[in-house]
């Protein structure tokens, strides 16, 4: 289905900026 691949693309992306804000502003957490 497309809402499947919508719905992982679109965890996959919450993820890497998640992980990216805790890579590059360590400080403000």
């Amino acid at each position: 289905m497309i809402l499947a691949r919508v719905y992982a693309v679109m965890f996959l992306l919450i993820t890497v900026g998640i992980t990216l804000l805790f890579l590059l502003a360590p400080e403000q957490h």
